[in-house]
């Protein structure tokens, strides 16, 4: 069953290449409060730059859900429900492929 996720988040861009939510966004049971701020796709694989734009749209409800839980450091709820959403977004080899990074970084960066 694919599972349908709200609109995209309402966001305000801001001089710093950051954006900011301008309302609570909520994805299954975790609820960001506005005024969150996300740098879209951190880019600490360099790799990341072949398979994505640090700033799409496209993938917004991704970074938002997955930064604020790696903020949070919950790294593997930020990888499963991440993927859930980055894959209702698009199921894809490039998509596959970020996901696949994304954990191995976090494997290796901090063992979960």
């Amino acid at each position: 069953m694919v599972v349908k996720y709200p609109a995209y988040p309402l966001v305000i861009a801001t001089s710093n290449n950051t954006f900011v939510l301008d309302k609570p966004y909520q994805v299954e049971n975790v609820r960001i409060p506005a005024h969150y701020e996300s740098d879209g796709l951190t880019l600490k694989i360099r790799l990341f730059r072949l398979i994505v734009s640090k700033y799409a749209p496209k993938f917004m409800p991704f970074f938002f859900i997955h930064d604020y839980l790696c903020d949070k450091e919950k790294y593997t709820l930020a990888d499963d429900l991440g993927e859930k959403v980055l894959f209702n977004i698009e199921k894809s080899f490039r998509t596959k492929t970020m996901i696949f990074l994304v954990r191995k970084y976090h494997k290796i960066k901090y063992g979960v």
